[in-house]
C-alpha cells in the first residue's frame, strides 16, 4: 500500500482515508472520505469519517448531494466543528 500511496497524485490525507473539505464562502462545503451521516436537520448536520466527527452547523442547511464518500452542503453555514 505505500508503493501505491508513493506512486500515486492524490495527496497523502486522501489516500489515508482522512476527510478532506473546502468551504467555499459560508455557503457551500465540499467534503470527501465521509463514512456517515448521523444527524441531518436544517440547522445541524453531524458526519462521521473513518478519523473524526464533523458537525456543520447554520441556518437552511442542506445535503446537495451525496456520492459514495463525497457530500456537498448548502446554506448559511455559520460553525464547523472537528473532533477526533
Amino acid at each position: 500500500m505505500d508503493r501505491l500511496r508513493e506512486h500515486t497524485w492524490l495527496p497523502e490525507d486522501l489516500n489515508l482515508g482522512q476527510p478532506y473539505f473546502f468551504l467555499h464562502g459560508n455557503r457551500e462545503l465540499y467534503l470527501q472520505n465521509i463514512s456517515r451521516a448521523t444527524h441531518y436537520c436544517d440547522n445541524l448536520i453531524k458526519l462521521q469519517s473513518k478519523t473524526m466527527n464533523i458537525s456543520v452547523s447554520g441556518c437552511k442547511l442542506c445535503i446537495a448531494y451525496y456520492r459514495g464518500d463525497e457530500m456537498k452542503i448548502v446554506g448559511k453555514i455559520e460553525k464547523l466543528e472537528l473532533s477526533l
